[in-house]
């Protein structure tokens, strides 16, 4: 498919606020506490998916394919998944950084 153009990007998005996912995968109680653990200290926006499309659909990435990129403010690479932890145990990931 290259030769034809045809480039295969994957996105995956993080704690997007305001997004169905976002509630579904977070414990109410620990939504605020999940900012600790986002490098950049807030949650993703909509926007910020879209950003990344569009700039995957445009000749700026003409030669980019067959990546998987994360939207996710560095939480991927920084913290295992907090959003199903106990408190205890973010105790002892949180000592450690």
């Amino acid at each position: 498919i290259g030769p034809r153009g045809i480039r295969v990007n994957s996105i995956i998005p993080g704690a997007i606020d305001g997004t169905e996912g976002f509630f579904r995968l977070q414990k109410p109680e620990n939504i605020e506490k999940a900012k600790d653990y986002i490098p950049q200290q807030r949650f993703g926006h909509v926007k910020d998916i879209a950003n990344l499309a569009l700039f995957l659909v445009s000749d700026a990435s003409s030669y980019i394919t067959g990546q998987v990129i994360a939207v996710d403010g560095g939480m991927l690479l920084t913290a295992p998944n907090f959003t199903i932890m106990d408190d205890d145990y973010r105790k002892i990931w949180k000592a450690k950084l």
